[in-house]
């Protein structure tokens, strides 16, 4: 702890720390005032902070193509509803675009004259309509499939119609399985896993985000604290300047010591000014800097909200496993989780651009069933009057088809070889050469990370060892002076002497204070290095 310069201002000595702390002190003597302690303000970055919810965002979008990415696979359902005049194109034209293709709802009425006996009647109508009901899905492995069932009525006044109004209904099933280009998981969910790897790519960026910003606001609260403290070392240098120059002027006033002694010590109570003037901007130009990090709009008074830190710059001593925190490094940060995944999405694009270099051979098969009904006319002779009408109707085809009485099946390949082949290998080629680089780019951004835990482990070790040294630099400071200020008054010593020795206990007074908060910072640099300092805080995301 510093010295009475210092004054422990909370119990919030902590060296850990939850995220499960009390409450933020908002009832303070002024309505624009907040006392925090670190884990507070570490909570309002997490809920508040703009670069975090910009960053979730992002996040948010990449799950969301995910969902985009599924619709690959969802099933399609197209239909018509039978009495309704209209006609609406079937989307694909049949089967996969097999066919002209009349789906969802149809209906005609036609007029035209004959141009043969054979048209049974001078003036042939016609009315029909057709509705399809079709049902077709994209599976993981590559099988498409496609269920269909159409149902058609037809009137005419030809007397050449046996079935009269007629009805058709087809049921067919077709298949399309790639047996080179496009089968396999890999080919066919190749966008669906890309969506998916990119999302853990995005997730690992705003973890890291998130503990960048963290260490921001963790280091910026130590600068608060700093600012606070050392604005009561510059108060208590200016304070000590002001009472020597009472005793310089007790003693000009009796005559032990010339009047231009007096002077001097003015100057240096104005020098003392002069720093706690600086000392107080230092501290206002940290108060915005973490009220920015916690969102000021956000806070009780907005910009004018006065924060204040209620932690102490505790220094322990703490021993740092190099080695170790290298490898928990490894395991955590999330800078390196990031790398992996953009590898895994690398190696999906090899693996889909590498099937995208054999020909296309498509195994199709189908198979339909058929009925037919519908009233039956029956005539005296080929031309002769109607003599009976045996009814029927739509039941009578539908039966007939589910009975499987008429089927028709087909099954064949489709070959498809490019000539040439370019695209698809510099696909393929690009997609290996960001393979290669983001593996490179997973090894550079492993060095930075060890660079880092070093670097990290190396600076506490330092800032301890400078706490120690400064903390003594300051007690020989305080005894120089009190022992200088004692001779003073018994006239064996300067005016000019007394005061070189307070300014050398106000630097040294700040630097030790700065020294403090160096390891402070040091230590949270070091957690976020190895990737801790969101477990520090008892943060988890999903």
């Amino acid at each position: 702890m510093l010295e009475s310069s210092v004054r422990c201002r909370s119990a919030f000595c902590l060296l850990v720390v939850a995220l499960a702390a009390p409450a933020l002190a908002l009832a303070a003597p002024q309505e624009a005032e907040l006392r925090l302690s670190l884990p507070e303000a570490v909570r309002l970055a997490f809920e508040h902070n703009l670069d975090i919810r910009i960053v979730g965002y992002d996040h948010s979008l990449a799950e969301e193509r995910v969902t985009t990415a599924k619709g690959q696979f969802e099933p399609q359902l197209f239909f018509g509803i039978p009495g309704a005049i209209g006609v609406t194109p079937y989307p694909t034209g049949g089967a996969f675009g097999g066919g002209a293709g009349f789906g969802g709802l149809g209906y005609s009425d036609q007029r035209f004259p004959a141009s043969t006996v054979l048209a049974g009647a001078d003036v042939t109508t016609q009315r029909s309509f057709a509705s399809l009901l079709d049902f077709q899905q994209q599976l993981g492995f590559g099988l498409r499939y496609d269920i269909s069932y159409v149902a058609s009525k037809s009137e005419s006044n030809s007397i050449f119609n046996s079935l009269n109004p007629a009805w058709n209904n087809t049921l067919a099933v077709s298949v399309v399985q790639p047996l080179l280009n496009g089968r396999g998981r890999a080919a066919t969910e190749a966008p669906l896993r890309l969506a998916r790897a990119n999302t853990a790519v995005s997730r690992a960026s705003f973890v890291a985000q998130v503990e960048q910003v963290l260490l921001q606001v963790e280091q910026a609260y130590w600068e608060l604290v700093f600012g606070e403290l050392d604005l009561e070392v510059k108060e208590a240098s200016r304070q000590l300047a002001i009472e020597q120059l009472e005793r310089t002027r007790a003693q000009v006033e009796v005559g032990l010591i010339a009047p231009v002694e007096a002077t001097q010590a003015e100057v240096q109570v104005v020098a003392r000014q002069t720093d706690l003037i600086v000392a107080r901007n230092t501290l206002e130009n940290g108060r915005d800097a973490l009220r920015a990090l916690l969102h000021a709009d956000r806070l009780p008074a907005g910009w004018d909200t006065r924060l204040l830190a209620t932690e102490e710059p505790t220094v322990v001593a703490t021993e740092v496993d190099v080695d170790a925190a290298i490898q928990l490094a490894r395991e955590r940060r999330a800078e390196l989780a990031a790398a992996r995944a953009t590898i895994d999405a690398r190696q999906i694009e090899v693996k889909a651009t590498q099937n995208a270099l054999l020909p296309r051979v498509d195994l199709i098969g189908q198979l339909s069933a058929n009925g037919i009904g519908g009233d039956l006319i029956v005539r005296d002779g080929f031309f002769g009057d109607v003599v009976e009408v045996v009814p029927g109707g739509y039941s009578d085809a539908f039966q007939q088809m589910l009975g499987l009485e008429f089927t028709t099946w087909s099954a064949g390949l489709n070959v498809t070889v490019p000539l040439g082949n370019s695209a698809a290998q510099g696909n393929y080629a690009q997609a290996t050469l960001n393979e290669d680089r983001a593996r490179v780019e997973r090894l550079r951004t492993e060095q930075r990370v060890i660079l880092e835990v070093r670097q990290a482990a190396r600076t506490i070790r330092a800032a301890f060892d400078t706490v120690e040294s400064t903390g003594k630099t300051r007690e020989l400071a305080e005894e120089q002076l009190r022992i200088e200020t004692d001779r003073f008054d018994v006239g064996m010593s300067t005016n000019f002497e007394v005061l070189q020795f307070q300014d050398q206990l106000a630097v040294s007074r700040s630097q030790e204070l700065r020294a403090r908060i160096g390891h402070r910072r040091a230590t949270a640099e070091l957690a976020r290095a190895t990737g801790t300092l969101l477990d520090k805080y008892g943060i988890r995301i999903r």
